[in-house]
């Protein structure tokens, strides 16, 4: 071979290495935006959520496992779903992403919504909205009883009509 063929050849060969290099720079940023797109939009919790270890398990699915990055990212999609339906959106019951991303594979149930919505208020609204009602019962009653007849015991709340449970007979 001549000199000019090596030098040709050498200059293929670091070609061919550089695109290499470029194309690994390429499909590790890629990998970087899923999983960084996958925790955007992964569900907000109340408590510790170690996006770190997160991670680990994250590129241990694609390098194992051979898991696709889109899968991952389709499971977060369809938890984040289920959790604004079922009503656990910041709140400790929300999975941690260590724990979604890891060996049981939570990304891949289908989270199916449920059939109902989940309950837009609280308790504590649900037994001021029971107190609001009792005293309109009050006043349609005419006045036999009063909002302190009404207000529920603590720790109990209103039953179906308005009263915390207490029968008692209007005189």
């Amino acid at each position: 071979m001549s000199e000019q063929e090596e030098s040709n050849n050498k200059g293929i060969v670091d070609a061919l290495s550089d695109l290499a290099n470029r194309l690994n720079e390429i499909d590790g940023k890629s990998k970087e935006n899923l999983f960084e797109l996958a925790i955007a939009n992964y569900p907000k919790r109340n408590g510790a959520n170690p996006i770190t270890r997160a991670k680990g398990k994250w590129n241990a699915n694609i390098r194992e496992r051979g898991i696709s990055e889109q899968a991952m990212l389709d499971g977060v999609m369809r938890y984040k779903k289920w959790c604004i339906a079922t009503g656990r959106i910041n709140t400790e019951f929300v999975m941690q992403a260590v724990t979604f991303f890891g060996p049981d594979r939570h990304f891949e149930l289908p989270w199916d919504l449920p059939a109902e919505p989940a309950a837009k208020k609280t308790r504590l609204a649900r037994a001021v909205d029971a107190i609001k009602e009792a005293k309109n019962e009050s006043v349609r009653d005419g006045g036999k009883r009063t909002a302190k007849d009404v207000r529920p015991q603590r720790g109990v709340l209103p039953g179906p009509g308005g009263t915390s449970g207490d029968n008692e007979a209007d005189d």
